[in-house]
């Protein structure tokens, strides 16, 4: 079922069919299509209604990162910075507590909201119109709601004050309210600029930016008003940081980086030998590190200038987001560069984990056998999370040693795990992998 209504100002439009469901009733809610009225249909000049800031002032921890006193997981990278990095305890001899199947894919990591809740999209047949959606589960595995979507979901939801927002591969970028309730959705007037991989980031004025298929950056008020686009060559995969000023960072798969300033004005770019996929980490100090497609992680000043580039490895690249440690090290995952034309990265004889001082000297790497298309997770102690193609969950020391290992399944493909993991305040890890499982990892009993 389809609403054929377009509302971008402060009327809610569910648009296309949001349907919510209840598991723990057992029943399927009936689709909710709310008809708009004529003044809010189509293009809307009347000015946003006022709604709450997105966040108050961010709780800086020690090491000068955002540390979110009500120890959620709000978006993906943790925080506005993407810095991966959360307080947390270390799992010492990991468990699976609980796994359920959600879909056919999961493909991007999970949110959790202050009382726990774990938002996760999964998605069905991409070839169909059914099966996809957004999950809100409880801590201990049991879905709340349900929202189906018309097309597979493949970015991180953000959790707002008062809502949870993410983007479907239709092109529409939905809002709905903490109990799965459709509030509103954006529909790109031109279906070129749909909503497709880019994970949404909000400021703390509550504007929401994301990146679109057609090659923009997006910025939306609050209530889903359009409020600018900024164009770019290419399309835009990687979800947006927001730097402490407010500056909103994003790369495109032109090759370039951009800074931009709130209201959608360039205040610098930066040129790159290969396509961005992947957000950037922003540290205390304001440097900036991504990785691109030219096979090399980017260390930029605020302003734009660079600090140091180093390439990772022959024939390697930086698919997934760096994750930033207490003590200023960066650390990375690398991937095969993809053949022309192939989604697939080739293989090449060996792939690595990689930790990089603040000066980008190499650390220590962790060889291993498959790619690594998941962005890592840092807790207090310095261990650090991340998936593997060949379907295991590892976990690193500081140091680069191994502390253990967990399969989620048989890899290749089928298993693997592209999703980024999710880290609790209690230590519990939440993570996908591409047969549609979500699993929960905790400190075994």
């Amino acid at each position: 079922m389809t609403a054929s209504c377009r509302c971008q100002g402060a009327i809610p439009c569910p648009g296309r069919s949001l349907s919510r469901t209840s598991r723990s009733l057992g029943v399927l809610a009936a689709l909710v299509v709310l008809v708009c009225l004529a003044v809010g249909c189509g293009e809307s000049e009347s000015t946003p209604s006022p709604t709450s800031p997105a966040a108050s002032e961010p709780n800086i921890d020690k090491a000068g990162l955002i540390q979110p006193e009500d120890g959620s997981w709000r978006t993906s990278g943790h925080d506005s910075l993407h810095t991966s990095n959360v307080e947390a305890p270390a799992i010492d001899s990991p468990a699976i507590k609980w796994s359920k199947k959600l879909g056919e894919r999961i493909l991007a990591g999970a949110s959790i909201g202050e009382d726990g809740t774990i938002y996760v999209a999964a998605e069905g047949n991409r070839f169909e119109t059914s099966g996809h959606g957004l999950f809100a589960l409880t801590p201990s595995g049991d879905v709340k709601w349900s929202v189906e979507a018309p097309a597979p979901i493949r970015t991180t939801p953000l959790i707002s004050a008062d809502s949870v927002l993410f983007g479907s591969y239709d092109g529409a970028f939905h809002a709905v309210s903490p109990d799965g309730q459709p509030l509103w959705q954006y529909d790109p007037e031109d279906l070129s600029h749909r909503v497709s991989l880019s994970s949404p980031a909000m400021a703390r004025d509550g504007t929401i930016y994301f990146g679109d298929h057609g090659g923009a950056l997006q910025a939306l008020s609050s209530n889903g008003a359009r409020a600018w686009s900024f164009p770019t060559d290419d399309y835009v995969r990687a979800a947006p940081s927001i730097g402490r000023d407010g500056t909103v960072y994003v790369g495109s798969n032109d090759g370039t980086f951009y800074a931009l300033n709130p209201d959608g004005s360039l205040k610098w770019s930066f040129e790159t030998g290969g396509r961005i996929d992947s957000p950037a980490a922003i540290a205390p100090d304001g440097a900036v590190y991504f990785g691109s497609g030219d096979g090399k992680l980017y260390a930029l000043t605020s302003d734009g200038a660079e600090n140091w580039s180093v390439a990772v490895g022959k024939g390697l690249i930086v698919f997934a987001s760096p994750a930033l440690a207490r003590d200023g090290g960066i650390y990375v995952g690398t991937t095969g560069t993809a053949p022309l034309g192939s989604s697939q990265p080739q293989q090449v004889a060996s792939y690595s984990f990689i930790a990089f001082d603040p000066n980008g000297d190499r650390k220590w790497e962790f060889p291993l056998s498959q790619w690594i298309r998941s962005s890592p997770a840092v807790v207090s102690d310095g261990t650090v999370y991340f998936g593997g193609w060949d379907g295991v969950l590892y976990a690193l020391s500081p140091e680069g040693e191994l502390r253990w290992e967990t399969i989620l399944g048989d890899a290749p493909v089928e298993q693997a795990i592209e999703a980024s993991p999710a880290v609790a305040s209690d230590g519990t890890i939440y993570v996908g992998t591409w047969d549609g499982r979500f699993f929960a990892i905790g400190e075994s009993d």
